[in-house]
């Protein structure tokens, strides 16, 4: 939240990369799917690297390059995780710890990574949410 108007968009930022061990681990992935692509049993069916590109090819335009061009395609999950400890940012009826009215409904509650996609996980707890919601006003 960067400011008291509810409108004004939260500024995000994820640090992805920010750790050097997430970069480590980062460029060690991308040399393990290159050295994948160049086996026998694959490289009939590979016609050419397009990115990053055979011309990357020190660890610094490596490192460039993940950082240039790095994002995420998992959906974030965990950062508001339900639960009865004291780190758990929500109880059971997903209402935060410490603040009145105010609730997550997402899937960051959840407290561990599903075994699948997250989508009906969330939807779940999108219209689980929602009733209780509904309820609390109504009782209220």
């Amino acid at each position: 939240i960067q400011s008291d108007n509810p409108a004004d968009d939260p500024q995000m930022d994820p640090n992805f990369l920010g750790h050097p061990k997430d970069v480590e681990v980062t460029l060690r992935a991308m040399e393990i799917m290159r050295e994948i692509a160049r086996q026998p049993a694959i490289k009939p069916y590979i016609v050419a690297e397009t990115l990053p590109g055979p011309a990357c090819d020190t660890p610094e335009a490596m490192r460039r390059y993940v950082n240039e061009s790095g994002q995420t395609s998992w959906h974030p999950m965990g950062s508001c995780r339900m639960g009865n400890g004291e780190l758990d940012v929500v109880n059971q009826r997903l209402q935060v710890r410490g603040l009145r009215r105010l609730r997550v409904v997402d899937s960051s509650i959840m407290p561990s990574f599903t075994s699948s996609n997250i989508n009906i996980p969330t939807i779940a707890i999108a219209e689980k949410g929602a009733a209780m919601i509904l309820e609390d006003a109504i009782a209220s």
